[in-house]
């Protein structure tokens, strides 16, 4: 018998900092983009369309906030596949978050 997987709690990660991944670059096709936002960051289709749509009007969109060891790995997907992203500290309040990730 396997191992039962177990999430952890919002209070064990509410001790932990945030981080957010910003994408700075839309790639050529959007499918492509809409399908590794899907993938890495774990957004709906109509989220992922918004960040595409904020990338395209400002250049760069805050597409999650989780903890750091999760947003470096996001950060090196988006990479892999030639989307420019960042994985840094956040800065504002959690509370305001539009997307928190629990494992």
């Amino acid at each position: 018998m396997g191992k039962k997987q177990t999430k952890i709690s919002k209070a064990v990660l509410s001790g932990l900092p945030l981080w957010k991944v910003t994408v700075f670059q839309a790639p050529v096709e959007d499918d492509f983009f809409i399908k590794k936002i899907i993938e890495y960051a774990k957004l709906d289709n109509a989220k992922a369309n918004e960040k595409l749509s904020e990338i395209k009007s400002s250049g760069h969109s805050s597409v999650i906030e989780t903890h750091r060891e999760r947003a470096e790995l996001i950060e090196y997907q988006f990479h892999v596949n030639q989307i420019g992203a960042k994985a840094e500290p956040c800065v504002i309040n959690s509370k305001s978050s539009n997307h928190k990730d629990v494992l």
